[in-house]
């Protein structure tokens, strides 16, 4: 029996309350969760999925950059066929795991072009809560989002990475160039 998925976002970001914190501070640290998250609604619906979905298949692998592992940014494997979508964030070492219905599921068996991004925001400071200016708006906004991997892997019109994911385990590993 396929697991159902429903869930509703009960408020908008620009609702929080200002006395939390401040949209820069927002924007740091909520971005790739942000993102991930959307690209998951977006793959899978916001529904129940229907029954008899085929089982996903374990993948993992590490994302390099010129040779160096890539920390912090999000995977996504965009099904040729029109299937539905698996994500992943790589961790400290590069390494990612896929997701595409439950945690850690893999993705479902195929041909996909795959996405990596890694955004960094500069330009704004944090302050530490005890801060009598914490969660009060900046003067000014000057953060500047800054992509830390060629851009041409962010869109999978422009990404050159093109994988199989085959019935089994499979490792995958993503190296990234100038």
């Amino acid at each position: 029996m396929a697991n159902s998925l429903s869930f509703s976002i009960p408020f908008r970001i620009a609702s929080l309350p200002k006395t939390h914190m401040n949209s820069s501070t927002l924007t740091k640290r909520s971005w790739s969760a942000f993102v991930v998250i959307l690209i998951f609604i977006a793959g899978n619906g916001c529904g129940s999925g229907p029954e008899g979905i085929p089982d996903g298949a374990p993948v993992t692998g590490v994302v390099t950059y010129n040779g160096s592992p890539v920390s912090g940014a999000t995977v996504t494997f965009h099904p040729k066929s029109g299937d539905r979508a698996a994500v992943a964030q790589t961790d400290a070492a590069g390494i990612y795991q896929l997701t595409t219905q439950a945690a850690n599921d893999g993705a479902l068996p195929g041909d996909y072009v795959v996405t990596v991004t890694k955004i960094e925001f500069s330009g704004g400071t944090e302050l530490p809560e005890d801060h009598p200016d914490y969660g009060k708006a900046p003067a000014s906004d000057e953060s500047e989002a800054k992509s830390l991997v060629p851009q041409k892997y962010g869109d999978p019109k422009t990404s050159d990475l093109a994988v199989t994911v085959q019935a089994g385990e499979n490792n995958i590993p993503l190296e990234l160039a100038d």
